[in-house]
């Protein structure tokens, strides 16, 4: 009879709490120099024992009591021993960072280690490696997918990793072109869209603005934080509440600091210490706790979770692999005299429409020419009409603090009604009415280099393909080519071809117009129009003067890529 009472005991404690612990939501939490979890209610769930714990990944969460760290599941029960001088969190990739006698280890939930220093980490499938002094990133295959360039550089996590090169930090992508990062701060989900409100300061209050510096919400704030869940907190005087987007009032100002959503729930600060209140204003967990409360999920522990169970793991020895040698010519980029940037897109996959094959290769290219040239260049292939948008205006927002600026665009281009818009790969186009609120007007991007109040300004279109929706439009209606457009002071308009003229979309890697162009872009001591009329007669000859290339130019003096 006993037995069958255990058998039972033991199913009834496997099969309760995984439809339990995935509903529920704790917070690390401190009372009186203690620490553990509470639940939402404020109760808790993991009693205060320890003198400091880490959130729950993976179902468990590291906890120190007095020198040794070690790990617990949601129960509190120790799954792996306390006998660590140091202990973080366990990573996405399956791993955490302990210390032993101070040595740093990467360690699994076996308990099996390798020591950091001979370590090396996959993020996403690349891994950093220090190379000559200098840190690119290998495959899984243990080749070079970016080379060893960078002086500092962080692991790829969301598609992205930090690096640093010629005293500059910024973001590339998994192909090591440099992007452009939206901070995820800026913008939240309403109504199932997304919307952008950055936080900024006027001469002496703070507000919300758009993309395009546009106030939101007038600056009439002491502080603010940014929107979470439709609300974002602001401070008047000394005192913290919280506004909606259309920056009412809506939880008044009675906190002595309050922090985002995340939820459903924010935790505030009322008398020194911390409780939580909803999206109402309720207080529903009680000021009482020493440190502010955020809320995750809770989930069980299992050893057999795929993140721990990989047929490759992500943290192999060094001694494992034989690192490839690699030749980088890092005396190859142009230092100029002037600071330059670059916002290069390419679109190839159109969803409605046919597909081009060379312009991922013309904008990536080009982006390698422009590096090399000394121009900072931020590139984007394949992009929607938001993502456009908002590329073009953070591009005339970042060229304030430059003197030349480059806009290269390669990919449809059509004109309506006397406009010129260039087409992103979500665009669906039925007739020329569609075009004005499925495209991007090529004007916003003079107007934003316009705005920027740089001295040289230069925009390549290689935007004159066939349009692939005329077959929709009304037989009168001309969608051959881009419309002339009348270049800004201080700038440079180039077009693949003359207005109202297609151009080829190329027979190798690249197009006609680009291929041409990247054979001269580098040549010294040749100005900007010299190099232009050298690809102008580079197009008409190879075809047969079906294609020749165009550019309207107010520039003020000579400017050289290359002196």
């Amino acid at each position: 009879m006993k037995e069958k009472l255990i058998i039972i005991l033991l199913i009834l404690s496997v099969a309760i709490p995984v439809g339990l612990i995935s509903q529920q939501y704790v917070s690390v939490a401190t009372f009186k120099g203690k620490s553990g979890f509470i639940n939402e209610k404020g109760n808790w769930q993991i009693e205060p024992e320890y003198d400091e714990v880490t959130g729950f990944v993976f179902g468990l969460a590291a906890v120190r009591v007095e020198d040794s760290w070690g790990y617990i599941d949601h129960n509190g029960t120790y799954i792996i021993s306390s006998d660590f001088d140091r202990a973080g969190p366990f990573m996405e990739n399956g791993f955490a960072r302990i210390e032993i006698d101070g040595t740093t280890y990467y360690m699994d939930v076996r308990g099996n280690r390798i020591p950091e220093s001979e370590a090396i980490v996959f993020n996403e499938e690349l891994a950093l490696i220090q190379y000559c002094g200098k840190y690119g990133y290998i495959g899984r295959d243990f080749q070079w997918k970016i080379p060893p360039v960078f002086d500092k550089a962080w692991p790829f996590r969301d598609g992205n990793a930090r690096v640093k090169r010629n005293n500059k930090w910024y973001y590339i992508n998994s192909l090591g072109y440099e992007e452009y990062i939206p901070s995820r701060s800026r913008s939240y989900q309403l109504n199932g869209q997304q919307q952008e409100f950055i936080k900024r300061k006027g001469k002496e209050k703070w507000g919300f603005a758009g993309l395009n510096d546009v106030w939101v919400i007038p600056p009439v704030f002491d502080y603010v934080k940014s929107f979470s869940e439709g609300l974002a907190p602001v401070r008047i005087g000394n005192n913290w509440g919280y506004i909606d987007d259309t920056g009412e009032l809506v939880i008044d100002t009675h906190f002595e600091d309050a922090f985002l959503f995340k939820n459903g729930l924010a935790s505030v600060k009322t008398k020194g210490l911390y409780g939580c209140i909803d999206t109402f204003g309720n207080q529903v967990i009680k000021s009482r706790f020493e440190n502010p409360l955020y809320f995750f999920p809770l989930e069980e522990f299992t050893a057999e979770n795929e993140i721990f169970n990989r047929d490759e793991p992500c943290v192999i020895l060094m001694a494992n692999i034989d690192l490839p040698e690699i030749q980088v010519d890092r005396d190859k980029v142009y230092a100029p005299e002037d600071k330059r940037l670059a916002l290069v897109i390419g679109n190839s996959n159109y969803q409605s429409g046919d597909h081009l094959k060379n312009t991922e290769n013309d904008a990536t290219e080009m982006a390698d020419a422009l590096r090399n040239l000394g121009f900072v260049v931020n590139i984007f292939l394949n992009t929607t009409q938001l993502t456009m948008k908002q590329a073009v205006d953070a591009f005339g927002e970042q060229l304030k603090d430059y003197d030349v600026g480059l806009f290269f665009y390669a990919g449809h281009g059509i004109q309506a009604d006397g406009y010129n818009y260039l087409v992103p790969v979500d665009a669906v186009i039925q007739s020329e009415r569609d075009v004005e609120y499925t495209c991007v007007e090529a004007g916003r991007v003079l107007s934003r280099m316009e705005d920027s109040g740089n001295k040289t300004n230069i925009v390549i279109f290689d935007a004159c393909r066939d349009n692939p929706f005329e077959r929709s439009w009304t037989k009168n209606s001309n969608g051959q080519g881009l419309a002339f457009m009348r270049a800004p002071p201080g700038s440079l308009i180039a077009y693949a071809t003359a207005p109202g003229t297609t151009a080829s979309d190329g027979f190798g890697e690249n197009g006609l117009y680009t291929s041409s162009l990247l054979s001269h872009l580098a040549t010294p001591g040749f100005s900007i129009l010299e190099i232009f009329q050298k690809v102008r007669t580079d197009v008409r000859k190879i075809s047969s003067d079906q294609q020749v290339p165009w550019e309207s130019t107010s520039l003020e003096g000579n400017f050289y890529f290359i002196k």
